[in-house]
């Protein structure tokens, strides 16, 4: 291995990797696998997608062959917006310091022989833009265009409640809010079943789940086991970031979600109706390398968003916790 680095050669050499593996970097910092399993994953959207959902009254009635009696007011459309919003990342490296702690981590004996430098710079970089999209970004967002933080990027989960709470689409009036007050050892297992309680009936007995913070989640994992013994919708924490634990008696599932750590707010819905918005295949998504002087610099764009397509008709209810 050299001793130095031709910062050109490096600099083609990053760009061709990048080119080669944008889809696996990008699916690596948009499309894991957490997210798929709890969102509805819509991709290639480029700024605002309709999601389109048609309220109905009830529209059946018995045969009346000598009159025409159309239901008043019998279907009521709405289409909730997912809002993409553009993100980068822009990072500079210095490429000889960078390559001195390269040299003496991998270059020497029993070090991994097929390891290349551009492979593990980019995916470190990937990894941390997943970690600050999911950890940040997706559930504490709050869009400021003006912005510079992963905080900035677009509005989250819980920020997307504290809208629809202010506007008065969720509230206690419309059956989508429970006042469940601080969440305690002493409370959080009634409370936990009383959002459940709110969905409407058609979604009771269908795969739902209810998001929490992992804090919150263990609060209720140790209530049950003094109140009731082990839960057997348990299945051990090798498996619980996958499968969470079941409410007794039911096809809910509590999920401990790292991106709300620090909230009290619990989310009770089924996936399909959390909308999760990306584009990473146009050419705008390209990631780019250009040298500047001494170092190379690392640019990656790509649109992400969230969005609930109902909140209505007992589809989704949360508590009243931020």
């Amino acid at each position: 291995m050299a001793s130095s680095l031709n910062l050109t050669l490096l600099n083609t050499s990053l760009g061709a990797y990048c080119r080669e593996n944008k889809q696996s970097l990008m699916a690596e910092i948009l499309l894991h696998q957490d997210f798929s399993n709890k969102f509805t994953v819509m991709a290639g959207v480029k700024d605002q997608v309709p999601l389109p959902q048609l309220y109905l009254s009830n529209i059946s009635k018995p045969l009346d062959f000598a009159n025409f009696t159309p239901t008043a007011n019998a279907i009521t459309p709405e289409a909730r917006i997912l809002q993409v919003r553009p993100v980068k990342v822009d990072v500079r490296i210095w490429p000889q310091e960078f390559y001195n702690t390269w040299l003496g981590q991998y270059a020497k004996k029993g070090a991994a022989p097929k390891l290349i430098l551009e492979a593990f710079l980019m995916s470190e970089i990937a990894n941390k833009a997943y970690n600050e999209n999911h950890l940040i970004s997706l559930y504490k967002g709050i869009y400021n265009v003006a912005g510079i933080t992963p905080a900035d990027c677009y509005d989250g989960w819980l920020q997307i409640i504290v809208n629809e709470i202010a506007a008065a689409n969720i509230s206690v009036a419309n059956d989508n809010l429970v006042g469940t007050g601080v969440l305690t050892p002493a409370n959080i297992i009634d409370n936990v079943e009383a959002v459940f309680d709110k969905l409407a009936d058609q979604y009771k007995m269908l795969p739902t789940q209810m998001l929490m913070s992992p804090t919150n989640y263990m609060m209720y994992q140790r209530a049950y086991r003094l109140a009731f013994g082990q839960n057997n919708g348990y299945n051990g924490m090798e498996n619980v970031l996958g499968e969470g634990t079941y409410i007794d008696g039911t096809m809910c599932r509590i999920i401990p979600e790292p991106g709300m750590a620090g909230s009290n707010r619990i989310i009770c819905t089924i996936k399909e109706n959390m909308y999760y918005g990306v584009d990473m295949d146009s050419d705008l998504s390209e990631p780019r390398t250009q040298v500047d002087h001494r170092a190379i610099d690392i640019m990656m764009d790509w649109r992400v968003g969230v969005q609930f397509r109902q909140i209505k008709n007992g589809i989704l209810v949360v508590n009243e916790q931020n």
